[in-house]
């Protein structure tokens, strides 16, 4: 197949065909490429390839790259390398694990002066999933009931399909639909861990996040640009759970004034500025009983959990922004991105929220982050 030499050094994009015969190298024939790691979707991939001349293939046939290119089903693997030194080009994976996935859909272009391109779009192998019952997932050595993740981070999520008097804290199946999956994601993040799928156990399991994660961008050296929105509109100063018990039994509820993790300066924080600048403002929740979380019943912990999740959750939308920097392909989300050298406000620690790495064979890489946080730095 493809000569690994004449790949770009940064960059590594392997195809593998769904009869899982020989890969090929595609590297050679990318125009542009984007690789998107998101707290909110999953994660994915879209690559636009220039279809080569059958003299430019080298070892490869026509044959070959068609059956690699011209149809979904595939998987992928992408890499990333970090930069070289000098001419020498590095070995070193700048992601690691290097991303895999799924090719879920190709479209062909032509144009009347000959010019064939095709566009795939790749998803990470959790995509898989979509449909599939679960009620566990693995964790090391143990196993984590979804129900019970779901409670600790106080998420609503109601089961779908027959219940077939299983119990709601133990079987319950959830259903998994692309929210959901997002939902598993989100909850693994929290717990500075990654949900991934296992190709060869054919299971999800929880990994731990590597610290490295966190990168930092420095104001006129690597950052190119920054945006940053500082909106009140949707902060809350005190949240409210009602928990409402069938009858016969007494109502509860909770309040809370404060949130639990206050991102960067408490001279900043945006609960505070919304009290100052417009007066107090309460959001009220209510919650169903046995409704909310699947399988587990208001009580005031349950409660408390759910209010301190809609607190912080409001509250993290006051600071919410984006910046372009080179490099920086180990940033990924729910890790930081601290923004050194800037002046105030922009620079400070934020937590980023999606992570795009963008290449082109002219531009080279560059990644856009998407951050937010519910407080902003000191002045000084």
């Amino acid at each position: 197949m493809a000569d690994p030499t004449l790949v770009y050094p940064q960059v590594k994009l392997t195809l593998t065909p769904a009869s899982g015969s020989s890969s090929i190298d595609v590297t050679p024939w990318v125009r542009s490429l984007r690789w998107s790691d998101s707290s909110e979707q999953l994660n994915s991939m879209s690559v636009t390839l220039v279809v080569p001349e059958a003299d430019d293939l080298g070892d490869d046939t026509l044959d070959d790259f068609q059956t690699m290119v011209f149809l979904p089903g595939g998987s992928f693997k992408l890499e990333f390398y970090e930069h070289p030194t000098g001419s020498t080009p590095s070995t070193t994976l700048a992601i690691d694990p290097a991303p895999t996935g799924d090719i879920v859909s190709v479209r062909h272009g032509l144009t009347v002066d000959g010019r064939w391109t095709v566009a795939l779009t790749g998803l990470e192998s959790l995509h898989r999933l979509k449909g599939i019952n679960i009620t566990s997932v693995p964790d090391g050595t143990a196993t984590v009931e979804v129900a019970d993740l779901i409670a600790e981070c106080g998420e609503e999520v109601k089961a779908t399909g027959k219940l077939e008097g299983k119990s709601y804290a133990e079987d319950t199946p959830i259903i998994l639909d692309q929210s959901k999956l997002a939902l598993l994601k989100q909850i693994a993040d929290r717990s500075n861990q990654r949900i991934v799928w296992d190709p060869e156990a054919k299971q999800i399991a929880l990994k731990d996040r590597d610290p490295s994660e966190d990168v930092t961008v420095t104001w006129g050296f690597d950052l190119k640009e920054i945006n940053m929105t500082l909106d009140l509109s949707q902060v809350a100063t005190a949240v409210e759970v009602m928990g409402l018990q069938p009858l016969g039994k007494e109502d509860l509820n909770v309040n809370i004034t404060a949130v639990k993790l206050t991102r960067q300066s408490s001279d900043f924080l945006g609960t505070d500025l919304r009290k100052s600048a417009f007066g107090a403002n309460k959001v009220t929740e209510q919650s169903w009983g046995q409704a909310w979380p699947v399988g587990f019943p208001n009580t005031k912990d349950n409660l408390m959990t759910r209010a301190n999740a809609v607190m912080q959750n409001l509250s993290d939308k006051f600071v919410m922004g984006s910046l372009s920097c080179l490099g920086k392909l180990k940033a990924s989300q729910d890790c930081t991105v601290t923004v050194a050298e800037a002046p105030w406000p922009y620079k400070g620690t934020f937590v980023i929220s999606d992570v795009t790495h963008t290449y082109s064979p002219d531009d080279g890489i560059t990644t856009e982050i998407t951050f937010y946080s519910n407080s902003l730095a000191a002045k000084t």
